[in-house]
């Protein structure tokens, strides 16, 4: 299904990024892994097969056109981005001062701006495209204390459905997968473990996500299964929460 498909994904450190990456991999695909850590992308390189690692910030254009050459040069196209790139501060809205806020928003509203917008031209050159922004749950219903992280889930959404619209007539379809109730490593160091107490009463299906709970939803947004799925935003958070 996507095989020899090449495949950048940002934020390829963190764990759903992981494991989106193995899956892929299994798949045939080719990957090219940004992320600013870069002796992490390194690392998940040599244990997979056709993976290049590039350090990228999301916030440094330059890093983010890099990626896209790095693809170029070593596979000859971009079939599909995965755009997984996020940070948070936890802050009440009443104390956050406008560098906390102006940061939040870079790393993960223009960071995605950034990353789309690097891939199309080669999308449109080849008359196709694959993007799936990995957005939060958040957007939805708010966080306490995250209230620039929630504006930033909540415009990325926004801000597929713009995009869907304007590139879906050269073959380019965008959609985001909205996660939420997930517990793994990063997010278990960033919440208190209150947080997750809290999140799984709220989750219908009685149990918090794991990483491995993303792959299906993403793998058939990139497949060409879902040609006709444009502008939308999946939710996979258990039950969470229900449009």
């Amino acid at each position: 299904m996507l095989k020899d498909k090449v495949v950048i994904i940002t934020g390829a450190a963190n764990e759903v990024s992981a494991a989106l990456a193995g899956a892929l991999a299994k798949e045939g695909a080719r990957l090219v892994l940004g992320d600013a850590d870069r002796n992490r992308v390194e690392d998940m390189a040599k244990s997979l097969s056709n993976a290049v690692p590039v350090e990228c910030n999301v916030t440094r254009k330059e890093q983010v056109d890099g990626i896209v050459k790095s693809a170029l040069d070593k596979f000859g196209k971009v079939d599909a981005l995965i755009n997984n790139s996020w940070m948070t501060k936890l802050c009440p809205f009443v104390d956050m001062s406008v560098e906390v806020w102006d940061e939040v928003l870079n790393a993960n509203l223009k960071g995605a701006f950034y990353v789309c917008r690097a891939v199309v031209p080669a999308m449109r050159q080849q008359k196709y495209g694959r993007i799936v922004n990995v957005t939060s749950l958040a957007g939805y219903i708010g966080s306490p204390n995250e209230v620039h992280f929630s504006t930033a889930q909540a415009a990325i959404m926004g801000f597929t459905r713009c995009v869907a619209r304007e590139l879906g007539g050269s073959n380019i379809t965008v959609n985001a997968v909205a996660l939420g109730g997930f517990s793994y490593g990063t997010l278990e160091k960033t919440y208190p473990e209150e947080t997750f107490r809290k999140i799984k009463g709220f989750v219908s299906v009685g149990r918090l996500g794991k990483p491995e709970d993303a792959i299906a939803p993403v793998l058939f947004l990139l497949s060409d299964g879902a040609s006709f799925v444009n502008g939308e935003i999946l939710c996979v958070g258990g039950g969470m929460y229900m449009r």
